[in-house]
């Protein structure tokens, strides 16, 4: 199929998306179509086009007075400041798009500037998806303060932007303000090397923010000390849906202060331990509980009756672990979704003892992931 075929076949396509076919097509057959503004385009998908900032430019002044786009993604487009500059001054004037993602952009400090001055304006973008794009202090202080006088935004991720100890403080002192209160649900702060003293001032964001509901935290190297703050805090908070906290070196003390804070905590669905996925490529280190850490927090599951899913992926789990979470399994009435794997290799008691409990009790877990074999 040609590339003229392959646009009108995207365009037409019912799920409403306009998705870009490979770098070097023709911008026009793009901006043609949004500035016709045809009532079936929900979604503009262009991420790994290589755009850069004149083809930023001109995607983002044909959205400029569209009715029906509610998702521009120009993901991996090296748009940098300038085409950050375009997207703020399209999103002055554009009244649909309810997501705009813009990771790894390199837009740095000053395409940040300009994301909030979209930021101040814009009452209707309800999730700015920044990760890896450098925005630096600045940047994010910019950010912050737009938020302030903007209640629309319920998404921000600034995963990977090296935010470091001073950013986690600036995080903090924003989602704290009673005076100015944030309406961010869901925040995404992942591979920020946060550290321990980071980690101090993340907890101070659980401990007394009441508009987070969905918190990430991965890559952060909080290490042990960062995590027993972290769990410290999930005791006071009576907000939090969900906590992922993957591949931050904690060990068996603080998955023993999760536990805790499991049986005070009666809010929190969805609790991940696990694995991310660039832990090598950003030099991270894994979780690594081992079986005190998993029987701590077996306990505490049998007893919980709000966390749905719990991920504990990679943590040197073996058999007395599992038997642990095994017999947890019992009681619990509110697991869905159980990730036990790449964890020590089961012996046969263990996979026993899970079709036990499996069979003859519990009827709740609809997911279970165990070492590499799921059911």
């Amino acid at each position: 199929m040609d590339t003229e075929a392959m646009i009108e076949d995207v365009w037409t396509n019912p799920s409403g998306t306009l998705k870009g076919v490979g770098p070097g097509t023709e911008l026009d057959w793009y901006v043609q179509r949004l500035r016709a503004n045809q009532s079936n385009v929900v979604k503009v998908d262009l991420c790994k086009q290589m755009l850069g900032p004149e083809g930023a430019r001109e995607i983002m002044e044909a959205l400029e007075n569209s009715t029906t786009a509610r998702s521009v993604l120009l993901g991996a487009d090296e748009i940098g400041p300038e085409g950050a500059r375009a997207v703020g001054q399209a999103l002055l004037k554009n009244r649909s798009l309810k997501t705009v993602f813009l990771g790894c952009n390199g837009i740095g400090e000053e395409g940040a500037k300009y994301i909030a001055e979209a930021i101040e304006n814009n009452d209707v973008v309800e999730g700015y998806w920044l990760k890896r794009n450098q925005i630096g202090l600045t940047g994010l202080q910019a950010i912050l303060s737009a938020l302030r006088t903007n209640q629309s935004v319920k998404t921000l991720d600034l995963v990977q932007n090296n935010l470091g100890v001073e950013g986690a403080r600036l995080l903090e002192e924003a989602f704290v303000d009673a005076a100015h209160p944030l309406s961010i649900i869901s925040l995404y702060l992942s591979g920020n090397e946060f550290g321990v003293d980071g980690a101090r001032h993340i907890a101070g964001i659980i401990r007394r923010n009441t508009t987070i509901k969905h918190l990430y935290l991965g890559l952060n190297n909080l290490g042990e000390e960062g995590g027993l703050l972290i769990a410290e805090a999930l005791k006071e908070n009576k907000t939090l849906l969900t906590l992922a906290v993957l591949s931050n070196e904690l060990g068996p003390r603080a998955a023993a202060t999760f536990a805790d804070a499991l049986r005070l905590n009666n809010t929190l669905t969805c609790l991940d331990l696990g694995y991310a996925k660039a832990t090598k490529a950003l030099e991270g280190k894994p979780n690594v509980i081992e079986d005190a850490g998993a029987q701590a927090i077996a306990a505490a599951v049998a007893e919980n009756t709000s966390l749905r899913v719990l991920n504990l992926t990679q943590n040197g789990i073996g058999e007395a672990g599992y038997l642990a979470v095994a017999e947890a399994l019992r009681t619990n009435t509110s697991l869905t979704h159980l990730v036990l794997d790449r964890n020590r290799m089961p012996t046969a008691p263990v996979y026993q003892a899970f079709t036990d409990v499996l069979t003859t009790t519990n009827t709740t877990l609809s997911k279970l992931t165990l070492a590499n074999a799921s059911q």
